[in-house]
Order: C-alpha cells, then structure tokens, then sequence
C-alpha cells in the first residue's frame, strides 16, 4: 500500500511539474506576442506623447475629450492633454494585457531628436500626471553658437562640476538650448551627451541667447514628475507582472520626480508595489539614485515604504540584495526587445561567462558582537578578483533600513568611520559589495553588532592595509554572494 503511496505521489508532482512548465511557456509566448503587437501599434510614438499599446486601458485627461479620443490601441495622446492613465491586469479568460508606452522627455535637449525617457505602464499599473499643462516646460529648438579654442565643457553648470571635454584649436558650433539659472552658463550637446559652457567663452554670442529659457531645479516636462500605483502580485502569469518599467538613454542622466522622491535615472529599471504600502525596485542597466542619498546599481534591488498616499518615505529603504533568476526571468523579454522606443538589454548581468570566486570576500574586523562609538576601522578581505574597481560599505539599522554608505577604490581593503555619527542607533548592521564598473559581482555576509557609548576619540594613523582575523565577526559562517559582470562569472 505504501508503495502504491509512493508512486501515485510521485505520478502527481511529474503532472503538476508538466503543467507548470506548459503554463510558463504559454504564459512567454503570450508576452512576446503582445509585446510584438505593442511594438507595431506604437511605431509612430513621438516625444511627449502617449501610445495605447494593447487593451485594456483607462484614461483621462486635462479637458473634456471627444467619445473615441484614445480608445483604441494604436491611439496616440499629446502628454500635456493627459491626466492619468491605468492599464488594466492580465486576464486570462480575455487573454488581455493593458499596455501603455509614454516617450516622456524629461530633461532631455531637443538637439536630442532620438533620445527620450520611456515609460512602459504594463497590467495593473497607474500613473498621474503631476505637471500643470500651462506650467510644464518646453525646452528651445536652441541657437548656434561657437566656443573659442581649447573652452571646458564641464557636466554642470558650475566649476563645481568635472571637464568632459575641450574644444580643439580652431573652435567649434554647437547648439545651445537653455540657459543655467544664475543665467552665466550654455548647455550645449557634443556626441549625444548635454554639457555645459561658460558664457563668456563664447565667440560672437548670438543675441538670441539672453531669449533661451531658463533651466532652474524644479522645471519640468509633461510627465516628468509622476504619481505612480499598481496592483500586487500576479498569480496567472508571472512574466506579465503590473509593474512600470523605465528606461532612459545610456548617454545621460535625466532627473525624474516619482511619488515625490527626486530620481536621477540611467537606464532601465522596473517599479513594482509588493504590498499595499512597499514598492520594489529593480535595476536592470545602469544606476539610480534617489533624493542624491540612495543608489541602486545595475543587478540590484531594494524596498520602499510609502505613505497611505502612495508618497515614498526617503529614509524606509530596506531589502538592498542582488537579483534573483526569478526576478530576471519575470522580465525575459528585455534582452532581445528593440523597438523605436526600447532599447534591447542583451544578455543580463548574470548570464556573462567567465570563473571567479567569491569564497575568500569575508568581513575580518571587527570581530565579536560589540562594537564602541568612536572611530572604528572596518576590513575586509578582498575577492581573487583582479577587476574589483570599488567596494561598497554598507550600514543598516536593526530594521535592515539601509541607513549609510561608503564608496573607496578596488586597491583598498578598509575604512575609518565614527561609528557615533552613522544613523544605525544602537545595532548596527554592515556588509561590503565589491564591484567591476558599475556591476555588482559578490556581497560580503552581513554582520550584526551592538554599539556602546564611547565618545568619538581621535582617530589614529593607519599605516597597514592589511585584514585581520578570518573569523566572521558575528560568530562565523555565513557565505560571500556572487553576482556575474564583465568578463567574470560566479561558479
């Protein structure tokens, strides 16, 4: 009888591993074909528009609108007409998918004709338009204008900001669009990416200049500032999750405002809500910053809590990790999708082949569970990885909130903080992420220590950069995470 047990248990688990695996490859096929559909009827998005990709989907919009104003895929809307826009869940009895593709274009150059920020609302997905149609901005076709030989042209209008490049000898034309707010800076466009020049190294400069707009930090484009929702979870198929996707053009950073948190965006990254009042977010290219406080690099996720509202709270991050294959997978079609307004990802981060190991990445100092406040040097035992460009230094509060971090090169092994100044309270949670580039390729176990009130004494001279004990500090064990990037591969 036990043995007809056995069998019949093991007949069952064959069937539902069949079942499953013709529904997730019904379930991809049926998002290639409706992401093939979305690709044709949003062939003639242009700038500042919106496309209705697939059905189904809700609209409304700053004025009345005639009765078949934007019902129909294919149908294209001006941004500035638009007030929210809700695609609707995947149903399967309808085999409906409300898709919505947005070329938003932030704070882009017009100079930029090929260039804009796309947004993908994808099933149960909300956006709200947060820019007044009488006060969005609208960048100038711009003027031409010629720098004298051997001029600067810097990332920002200041000399704050680094030289990207130097006109040759003879001079050279260029665009400008805007004018910087203290009105003594041009921004300029030189091989697809915005710059910006001193006024003064101007030859000849045009009057049309003192015309040009003014570009102040709160400027914005239609949909450039955002209030976004969706649904949770998705049970009848996982790779046609509600969630919005944006992707922006690898050349540039551009600033977006979504659910009242400043972002600095580049490239491609996926928003979803995991509970009514957590959002998740993925990075698939690129990084993102947060309010010039939080970043996410490529092959990273992380959580944030938000007001009933829907507001993000700065300060809840939480959940920082690298992807995992499922979270990969939910978004397959990134890879080889390329239409007038996405750019395919190719292979991911974690599908590039190469061998390392992780095994020696471990956090040898301190060690124990107590740590004193005051200045505290933190090491770590490096990777057998030759490409380490930098490391990470990460610190959380007993909550796993992300609370502080630390960036120092791929040559060094530790850092000196007063532990009295970091945000953690009284447990305090660290662990060091190593990169290539702007990959994430291995993560140290976290440690756990209590902090006791020492006072903040003087540091002291380090003169060796060498790691301590191999023991983990919060009682050994613990495993180093490996993350593939350029050239390496995690066995």
């Amino acid at each position: 009888m036990r043995k007809r047990y056995w069998l019949f248990a093991i007949l069952m688990t064959s069937l539902s591993f069949v079942v499953l695996t013709a529904q997730t490859e019904a379930c991809v096929a049926f998002v290639e074909e409706v992401l093939d559909s979305v690709a044709e009827n949003c062939e003639d998005l242009a700038r500042n528009q919106a496309c209705y990709g697939n059905n189904r989907l809700r609209a409304a919009f700053q004025d009345p609108a005639a009765d078949d104003f934007f019902t129909q895929p294919s149908n294209l809307a001006e941004l500035t007409t638009v007030s929210t826009l809700e695609t609707l869940p995947y149903t399967p009895t309808t085999e409906e998918w409300g898709i919505a593709v947005l070329n938003v274009q932030a704070n882009v150059p017009n100079s930029l004709p090929g260039q804009a920020v796309t947004f993908m609302l994808m099933g149960d997905t909300q956006v709200e338009n947060q820019v007044v149609a009488d006060d969005a901005f609208s960048p100038a076709d711009g003027v031409a204008v010629r720098a004298v030989a051997g001029t600067n042209f810097r990332s920002g209008p200041s000399l704050n900001f680094n030289v990207v490049s130097t006109s040759g000898t003879g001079g050279a034309d260029y665009i400008a669009d805007v004018l910087s707010e203290d009105g003594e800076w041009l921004r300029i466009v030189e091989d697809d990416t915005p710059l910006w020049v001193f006024r003064e190294l101007i030859n000849n400069e045009p009057a049309e200049v003192e015309d040009l707009p003014t570009l102040t930090t709160d400027l914005r484009t239609p949909m450039q500032a955002i209030y976004f929702t969706s649904g949770v979870g998705q049970d009848n198929c996982q790779e046609a999750p509600n969630s919005l996707v944006i992707q922006s053009a690898p050349t540039m950073e551009v600033v977006l405002d979504i659910n009242g948190l400043n972002i600095t965006h580049g490239s491609t990254s996926v928003y979803q809500f995991v509970e009514s009042n957590v959002i998740q977010v993925r990075v698939f290219e690129g990084v993102v910053e947060f309010n010039d406080s939080f970043t996410i690099p490529v092959g990273a996720t992380a959580f944030v809590r938000t007001e009933d509202d829907g507001t993000l709270i700065p300060d809840s991050w939480f959940g920082f990790r690298t992807l995992t294959d499922e979270e990969y997978d939910q978004f397959f079609w990134m890879q080889t999708y390329e239409t007038r307004y996405f750019r395919p990802l190719g292979t991911f981060v974690r599908d590039i082949v190469a061998t390392t190991s992780c095994d020696s990445f471990i956090r040898t100092s301190p060690i124990g569970e107590l740590i004193t406040s005051g200045f505290v040097d933190f090491f770590w035992n490096p990777p057998s990885i030759p490409a380490i460009t930098q490391y990470q230094v990460l610190f959380y509060d007993e909550n796993n909130r992300p609370t502080d971090q630390f960036f120092v090169d791929g040559q060094t092994n530790n850092i000196r903080l007063d532990v009295g100044q970091l945000k953690t309270g009284a447990v305090l949670r660290w662990e060091v992420l190593a990169y290539a580039g702007d990959e994430i390729i291995c993560t140290t176990p976290v440690g756990t220590f209590q902090v006791r009130d020492g006072g903040n004494s003087q540091p002291e001279e380090i003169t060796e950069n060498e790691p301590r004990d191999d023991e983990d500090d919060d009682g050994g064990g613990g495993k180093s995470s490996c993350t593939a990037a350029a050239g390496i591969t995690c066995p």
